[in-house]
């Protein structure tokens, strides 16, 4: 199992953008969090197998139907042991 560091960047805060991974997140039995960054991004961390990371990677590419994301960049990281999925405050 990998860790993902992910950075959505785009109108992506103030459009339900947290909720919406959230819940695509748990769905997928994706753990780790969700938070709003101070330059309007949108950071992540998952963890889950690969075949439902990619899923909710596409689910982040899509976004809400009022966001607009412009740029994913994607990092595997060093493994990190995640509980659940959760919404953390903005950093």
């Amino acid at each position: 199992m990998k860790t993902f560091h992910i950075i959505a960047e785009g109108r992506v805060q103030r459009v339900g953008f947290r909720y919406f991974v959230h819940n695509a997140a748990k769905s997928l039995q994706i753990r780790g969090w969700i938070r709003n960054r101070l330059d309007g991004a949108i950071e992540i961390m998952a963890q889950g197998n690969d075949e439902n990371v990619e899923k909710l990677i596409y689910q982040i590419k899509k976004g809400p139907s009022l966001a607009k994301v412009i740029a994913v960049t994607v990092n595997i990281i060093d493994y990190i042991e995640f509980k659940d999925f959760k919404i953390k405050e903005t950093e």
